[in-house]
């Protein structure tokens, strides 16, 4: 999700702090997610990638 990163590579345990309400929502599900893991047992991973759309990507 977009935040400033205090280092780059941005770390896994990098603070969230959103600065525009697309991310703030992708951290709410990401949230939401991990909750209904506790709650019920499921088992989830969240990805967050940053560019799946690089170079490399082959043409449709």
């Amino acid at each position: 999700m977009p935040v400033w990163p205090w280092r780059d590579p941005v770390r896994e345990d990098h603070p969230q702090n959103p600065i525009s309400s697309y991310g703030i929502v992708k951290s709410a599900i990401e949230k939401y997610i991990f909750m209904e893991q506790e709650l019920h047992g499921l088992n989830a991973v969240v990805l967050r990638a940053s560019n799946p759309y690089g170079p490399g990507r082959p043409r449709a």
